[in-house]
């Protein structure tokens, strides 16, 4: 703002009319030449700083550099036993793997049909959550739902979804087709 306003400031008195007999005008722009001067001397002053500074510390290394040792140190003498303590010491330290036992569960896909096909005696209709019963778990879910899928496609029970994200509804197809149909026969 300051340089700004300088310039503007010489600028207006360079346009302003001179008298004729006025010897003591000056140049106002003699002042902004001599600042400008004195900067180019100090930009010159810290150039030369700055590279007597790097001469210098291409002369002398800093730090400290320790004097080098007069002989060299003496072999290790390790006894066996000393070396397999250290080494029990360290095989002591690493953590053991986390093993884990997987335990088989069977699936009860004949229990979960049996309750599937009480249900469907006692109504005609019923949801997901009736079917799989309250509180059940991985292994309840999984078997109650290959259950449906086996008697699905046995077409015993029809499956539907009235929208999406909505609870399934099992429903009985008909009262014919509740008993399993007989494996087709082969020619002889």
């Amino acid at each position: 703002m300051e340089m700004a306003a300088r310039l503007l400031r010489i600028k207006a008195q360079m346009l302003l009319p001179r008298r004729l007999g006025d010897d003591e005008w000056e140049d106002p722009r003699s002042e902004l030449v001599r600042r400008l001067l004195e900067y180019q001397q100090i930009r010159e002053l810290v150039g030369w700083l700055q590279d007597a500074a790097a001469r210098r510390a291409e002369r002398f290394g800093r730090g400290y550099e320790p004097p080098a040792p007069e002989l060299p140190p003496a072999p290790l003498a390790i006894d066996l036993n000393d070396l397999l303590a250290a080494a029990e010491r360290v095989i002591a330290l690493i953590p053991e793997p986390m093993l884990h036992r997987v335990v088989p569960r069977p699936l009860d896909v004949e229990g979960a049909t049996a309750r599937i096909h009480g249900l469907l005696a006692e109504r005609e209709e019923f949801g997901w959550y009736e079917a799989i019963g309250p509180q059940a778990g991985v292994v309840e879910v999984l078997s109650t739902f290959i259950a449906l899928l086996e008697l699905a496609k046995r077409g015993t029970v029809k499956l539907s979804q009235p929208e999406p994200f909505a609870p399934m509804v099992i429903r009985r197809e008909s009262t014919s087709s509740s008993e399993p149909p007989e494996p087709p026969r082969q020619a002889a």
